[in-house]
């Protein structure tokens, strides 16, 4: 079995604590199975968190789901246009699980990653007790 540790931003980290966020997604590299495969063994850096991979697999990062977003630890369907929960006070807010991923993905990875569609590592995951 396989140990890696990942890098989450603080603010996921209670999510994955209490079983909110229990599924992440990273840019595909050179090797596919970087991050592990199902059975290995994830360190959340920085923390004392430790996860189980279930299961990896890769996708176009737009082929996310509402349902599957709320999975990545979205909590409050957001604007796409400034992030914040509704009501946002935004001209024309888009409020769903999708579009406030979109939005931390584009944070973290740039707008160019969302709208080229990337290829991405789908990582399935639960906390160890």
């Amino acid at each position: 079995m396989k140990t890696t540790v990942i890098k989450f931003m603080p603010e996921f980290h209670e999510l994955i604590k209490n079983g909110t966020k229990t599924v992440t997604r990273r840019l595909v590299g050179i090797n596919p199975y970087q991050y592990g495969g199902p059975g290995d063994t994830v360190l959340v850096d920085g923390t004392d968190i430790v996860l189980t991979i279930n299961n990896t697999h890769i996708e176009r990062i737009r082929d996310i789901t509402d349902e599957e977003a709320k999975r990545e630890g979205i909590v409050d369907g957001g604007c796409l246009n400034c992030g914040n929960p509704e009501p946002c006070g935004c001209p024309d807010p888009t409020p769903d699980y999708r579009d406030a991923f979109a939005y931390v993905w584009g944070r973290i990875y740039g707008l160019d990653s969302w709208l080229n569609n990337d290829f991405v590592h789908v990582i399935d995951f639960e906390k160890r007790p």
